[in-house]
């Protein structure tokens, strides 16, 4: 039977058994060799109901029965999240002129006291960034496209490897 033709009675039979059974549409289409579409449109066509209790634990799956289930990493997660946070916070404190530098060139282009201007290199006026070259003095800034300061950054890394 093609995908377009009507459906005879004796599939739609099957169809509602395979549905009362609890299989999911995905499970029902493999076995009549379908899409996951055509055996939701023929559900609706034909008025064909999950029952209440099996719809509700085929929505919600959780646990081992979730289709996402990873083991239980969650508690890894959480670990990742901390471990960011600690990062985070050791990274400050490590970078506070760099931290309060980036700080208020955003609080001054908020302000409209300072204005993105094109990239150096590039004349490039979207998504440019603020580049350091003293964090002493944060509105001092030369304004560049992505591109070419993660350029400046590798050639600065490699001036200083070459002075080591």
């Amino acid at each position: 039977m093609k995908n377009w033709e009507r459906w005879t009675d004796e599939d739609v039979r099957k169809l509602k058994e395979y549905v009362d059974v609890g299989l999911s549409n995905y499970e029902i289409a493999d076995i009549m060799g379908k899409t996951y579409g055509i055996i939701n449109n023929a559900m609706n066509r034909y008025g064909i109901k999950r029952d209440r209790m099996v719809a509700e634990r085929m929505r919600c799956p959780s646990g081992e029965d979730s289709p996402n289930w990873k083991g239980g990493k969650t508690a890894s997660r959480e670990r990742c999240r901390i471990n960011r946070r600690e990062y985070s916070k050791e990274y400050y404190e490590n970078n506070r002129e760099k931290y309060y530098a980036k700080r208020d060139v955003s609080r001054a282009i908020k302000a409209g006291s300072l204005k993105k201007q094109p990239c150096e290199v590039c004349e490039r006026l979207e998504n440019v960034e603020a580049h350091h070259d003293d964090y002493s003095k944060p509105l001092e800034v030369r304004w560049l496209c992505p591109l070419h300061h993660k350029g400046l950054h590798v050639k600065l890394r490699q001036r200083e490897v070459e002075c080591v």
